[in-house]
């Protein structure tokens, strides 16, 4: 399944909820375009309302990002994000 959202995180002012527990869903496996933001935010309402997240970090990409003059590319980015949420990470 499939969803459009229009906020960072894909519960806020959406059906998803309604729709994921209509059909009886528990776990979400998840991809993003921007990781650090999107995925994170999302990850972390799924996780706040019950439903097991798995982060299949080969579908997800976000940019490099920079903080106190330092550079964090990509692959780093997420797999911090992960940790951060204490996700698994599927690498296929």
């Amino acid at each position: 399944m499939a969803s459009c959202k229009a906020n960072i995180e894909g519960f806020l002012g959406a059906e998803l909820k309604l729709i994921l527990d209509a059909e009886g869903v528990t776990n979400l496996m998840v991809v993003s375009a921007m990781s650090h933001m999107c995925l994170d935010a999302l990850a972390r309402a799924a996780s706040d309302l019950g439903y097991g997240v798995i982060v299949v970090h080969d579908a997800v990409t976000t940019r490099d990002l920079e903080f106190g003059g330092r550079t964090s590319p990509p692959p780093t980015s997420m797999r911090l994000s992960s940790w951060l949420l204490h996700l698994p990470m599927r690498l296929s």
